[in-house]
């Protein structure tokens, strides 16, 4: 099959994405299983499966956004220098420089 076709075991599924009070609609490309594990969970927890898909994306955004957050912090840590050893030593000569303000 050529790249980039849609194959026959994925369905397109409609999201609609909370925005503040104006909502988007997209399709979202799934594969059979994800569809059917999907709709078994909106059901157990009596959502749609747009609420559930919406939901689990915001999710992975925030997840996202969280290791960003994090690997930016460890490329700085390791830009500075100072290792986790110096931690406590630093802490203390910030908090002595506060006090002295």
């Amino acid at each position: 099959m050529e790249a980039g076709r849609q194959t026959a075991d994925r369905h397109a599924c409609t999201v609609r994405l909370n925005q503040g009070i104006t909502m988007a609609t997209i399709n979202v490309h799934v594969s059979e299983e994800t569809l059917a594990e999907l709709q078994v969970k909106a059901a157990a927890e009596g959502k749609t499966v747009d609420e559930l898909a919406e939901e689990s994306l915001r999710r992975g955004l925030e997840e996202r956004t969280w290791q960003d957050l994090l690997a930016y912090g460890s490329e700085r840590g390791r830009a500075s220098g100072y290792t986790e050893e110096d931690v406590p030593r630093l802490v203390k000569e910030w908090r002595r420089e506060q006090r002295n303000r």
